[in-house]
């Protein structure tokens, strides 16, 4: 409770917005900036992802098939000679990102539909 006074007292008198607010809690939780900071560097890397790559995800090289990684392919190329930097850059990232989306609303289904069976009590006793 002592936190919560402490916090009613600071901003009595001056009127923040609730953005404002809502960062100065994000601040005091270093594993949430952490966190947060690694998911935007996720979305930059899957926005800019055929700027960053040097080759498109499809293009194959068959002159370098299975090579080791060199400066001309970082990661080194996979059996058909794509370069596996660019379709980790391009496709894996977007894939990962909209995995994330999913699995939050796969979540929230997964929650109501539990609530309901908790609430309703379906059962076989028809």
């Amino acid at each position: 409770m002592a936190y919560v006074e402490r916090k009613k007292k600071a901003l009595e008198g001056k009127k923040k917005s609730l953005l404002l607010i809502t960062f100065s809690r994000l601040k005091e939780d270093k594993l949430a900036v952490l966190g947060m900071f690694i998911f935007l560097i996720m979305i930059l890397a899957a926005l800019l992802a055929p700027i960053i790559a040097p080759y498109s995800y499809k293009e194959q090289d068959l002159q370098n098939v299975l090579a080791s990684p060199s400066v001309q392919h970082f990661f080194g190329t996979d059996s058909l000679g794509r370069d596996i930097f660019s379709r980790a850059m391009q496709f894996d990232s977007r894939r990962e990102m909209t995995e994330i989306m999913l699995e939050e609303h796969e979540e929230e289904l997964v929650g109501k539909l539990l609530r309901n069976q908790i609430l309703f009590g379906l059962s076989n006793d028809s």
